[in-house]
């Protein structure tokens, strides 16, 4: 029989783990639950986790609830999502924002029936509220240079930058989006503090893939688009054809922004694209087709890199996990251990759970 040392458990072991065997783990003995909460620990975990294709969670939002699964472990049975007890979440389009394994999501209180926010582990248990204004859209993400989260609220007139650290607001002018609403989607993020959002500039005719830095607190350059069919700017000169749709939209894909663009070839399939050098326009890179602008990619199987997990549209915002082979173009529906009677879902995400605190945070009676 081997014989582990314990700094070889601790340090190289444990942090390979995913985050909801570690919250159990701190019952082992005094030296597990210190080590594991100890900030060191939490962002060695963190680091690995973003660097390692395992363990990854897909939340599904049945519309009264949350269930999240281990996508890697199907054979293990989803467990509800830790929301706080006087937190009613919206049926439907209710995750506004994720990062760092930390998400927000909006409802309203049981209580008072008024709109709310909250930011939650639902791993630690731990959340914050936040108070919503009037805004669309929303980014989140995290700022190396203060150490802090902070969460975007953004309208046609105003950026509202909340701090979690500070618990405070600062406002500063929307300068770069006219009549921005950007579909009413949060940010995708890139390198934990670049939000990005995807809109049709109506003056320029053409597509835009905006960004704001959360540590500079401002709007940067934007990002080029692909060069789709020959076309990422907008009509050419003398054409009567309508680009707006063209683009379907943006998300993340393996760590790299992701664009969904329409294939010209009258074969009604939407080719996938991504970033591979973060805002260099030679590097983005078509991966595959897929069967419409309603199937949104959200990782590679860990069995092979030809089938991709697929949110399928189906009806009224609601849809279906799918497993999509892209060489034969065949689709399977995901099966959930031990969920029997949810037909269709209202939304799916893929994220890695952390250990991440948050300051000021409470905890959510179980």
């Amino acid at each position: 029989m081997v014989n582990l040392s314990v700094d070889l458990i601790l340090e190289e072991i444990l942090p390979k783990l995913p985050a909801k065997s570690l919250i159990r783990f701190k019952c082992v003995s005094k030296i597990f639950k210190t080590q594991i909460s100890s900030p060191n620990f939490i962002n060695h975990h963190l680091r690995h986790s973003y660097s390692s294709v395992n363990n990854r969670l897909v939340v599904v939002n049945c519309g009264g609830g949350f269930l999240s699964f281990d996508l890697d472990s199907p054979q293990i049975p989803p467990s509800p999502l830790l929301l706080p007890n006087d937190f009613i979440p919206f049926p439907r389009k209710c995750i506004v924002a994720s990062c760092d394994g930390l998400l927000i999501i909006k409802g309203t209180n049981y209580y008072t029936n008024l709109a709310r926010l909250v930011v939650v582990n639902p791993f630690t248990g731990f959340y914050r509220n936040i108070l919503p204004n009037s805004y669309l859209n929303y980014g989140f993400g995290y700022d190396p240079h203060t150490d802090d989260y902070k969460f975007l609220e953004i309208d046609t007139v105003h950026v509202r930058i909340y701090s979690l650290m500070n618990n405070s607001s600062n406002f500063i002018p929307n300068s770069v989006i006219e009549n921005f609403t950007g579909h009413g989607k949060f940010a995708i993020v890139v390198n934990r503090h670049l939000c990005h959002w995807l809109y049709w500039c109506h003056l320029q005719t053409k597509h835009r893939i905006v960004c704001f830095d959360l540590c500079a607190e401002n709007w940067t350059q934007d990002v080029p688009l692909p060069n789709y069919n020959g076309n990422a700017s907008g009509l050419e000169p003398g054409s009567s054809r309508n680009t707006k749709y063209d683009v379907s939209n943006l998300t993340g894909f393996e760590g790299c922004l992701c664009v969904l663009t329409q294939n010209m070839s009258c074969d009604g399939n939407f080719d996938v694209w991504i970033m591979k050098d973060y805002g260099v326009a030679e590097s983005w890179v078509k991966l595959f087709s897929v069967p419409d602008e309603l199937s949104v990619p959200l990782c590679y199987s860990t069995r092979s890199t030809s089938e991709v997990l697929v949110w399928k549209m189906k009806d009224r915002n609601k849809g279906q996990l799918i497993w999509y082979n892209v060489r034969d173009r065949k689709s399977k529906k995901v099966e959930i251990h031990n969920v029997h009677g949810i037909r269709s879902l209202y939304n799916a995400y893929v994220f890695k759970g952390s250990l991440v605190t948050l300051p000021g945070a409470n905890c959510i009676d179980t």
